[in-house]
């Protein structure tokens, strides 16, 4: 491999990630639970933002959510979550983040509360 090749290569170890940010890639540390933990049943967060959890929680429980309170798609979450039920595990975002919601078949509408 020629030097240039190896400027313009990045190596990713376990446990490690790459962003692509414009034009750079950043590589940092990750606890692989949070992308892997699916696999042994187990939803794992680890100071993600609620719109990422969404991602998790649709593709885990097969539903649908529709956020209508914005400003809880920014805030932050840490939690395990294994054999909890969809209600339950919305029960508890409403506990700390103090929003409402209704369901409609497989549909979540989470609003803002009054």
């Amino acid at each position: 491999i020629s030097q240039e090749d190896k400027e313009n290569h990045i190596v990713i170890k376990p446990g490690e990630k790459a962003e692509l940010n414009n034009e750079s890639i950043t590589v940092s540390e990750v606890d692989i639970d949070d992308y892997l933990g699916w696999t042994s049943g187990k939803l794992n967060f680890n100071n993600q933002s609620f719109n990422d959890i969404v991602q998790k929680i649709e593709r885990h429980y097969g539903v649908v959510i529709v956020n209508e309170f914005h400003a809880l798609g920014q805030m932050k979450f840490r939690g395990v979550f294994t054999d909890e039920s969809v209600m339950d595990f919305m029960d508890t975002f409403k506990e700390s983040a103090s929003f409402e919601y209704k369901i409609e078949g497989k549909k979540i509408i989470i609003v803002e509360p009054e």
